[in-house]
């Protein structure tokens, strides 16, 4: 039978301005604890921006805005593989233990690009010189900054170990790459962010000149074209991402239970 402390404890939590709760350690002893991974992509490439708020058909548009934004609903058709998110809130608690920006980019369009030498440029841009003039800030409750940094700070720490420009794991620390694909190369905060159930978590970025003025002025995204072997060709947009990733246990309501904290 629960005690009287842990009967208060899994009461409505009291939530700061950090959107913390001050129980949360004994809230959190109640609760299934299992890994997860919240993560997030914004996309920029022909149709991105017919598939979600916040994607960009092209590299002019991705610049011409005034910040670029993560965890701010995006659309519910959106593949698992950009994101898990469903709404601005998440229905349970969590503790942050670090953060991963990767930028991604298609491998195969080096090779073959519908708008030629000038667009094949995008790629060496958008994971090299991109993370370094790329701003970052992590939001409790769109106000509380809780990290800051260019791209190159919150390091990727995972991806095929090995690959060149166009993956986020390398053999070597460059911009964008951040060396091998390990779980200690990323934004470690000091001690875990606990996240309450329903606490808003958000991030943004803002493009630094030159890159912003480059990136208004190059064409595309295009669409890869490559041979069928049939005398014709099979063709798809090319995509760039930028996905940011938070690491950490969250915790499950009990089964049957009304709510989470």
């Amino acid at each position: 039978m629960a005690s009287e402390e842990e009967m208060i404890a899994a009461s409505e939590p009291i939530s700061d301005s950090r959107g913390r709760v001050k129980n949360a350690e004994a809230v959190r002893a109640l609760r299934a604890r299992e890994q997860w991974e919240r993560y997030d992509t914004v996309i920029v490439g022909q149709g991105a921006q017919d598939q979600s708020k916040g994607w960009f058909n092209n590299f002019a548009g991705f610049a011409g805005v005034s910040q670029i934004s993560w965890f701010q609903s995006r659309d519910s058709n959106v593949d698992l593989a950009w994101t898990n998110q469903k709404s601005e809130r998440y229905d349970y608690a969590q503790d942050l233990y670090n953060c991963n920006i990767e930028f991604l980019s298609p491998a195969y369009q080096a090779e073959f690009d519908s708008l030629g030498e000038a667009q094949k440029a995008g790629l060496i841009i958008w994971t090299q010189e991109l993370p370094k003039a790329l701003g970052f800030e992590v939001l409790l409750a769109d106000a509380d900054i809780i990290a800051q940094g260019p791209g190159t700070a919150f390091m990727a720490g995972r991806g095929n170990a090995g690959g060149y420009a166009t993956d986020t794991g390398s053999a070597f620390v460059s911009g964008g790459n951040n060396g091998l694909a390990m779980r200690d190369n990323a934004w470690s905060f000091p001690e875990p962010i606990m996240i309450a159930a329903k606490a808003k978590l958000t991030v943004r970025a803002f493009i630094g000149a030159p890159i912003k003025n480059l990136l208004a002025q190059l064409p595309g995204p295009g669409t890869i074209q490559i041979p069928n072997g049939l005398g014709g060709y099979i063709e798809a947009p090319n995509w760039y991402g930028i996905r940011v990733t938070f690491r950490g246990p969250r915790y499950l309501q009990l089964r049957g239970a009304r709510s989470s904290s």
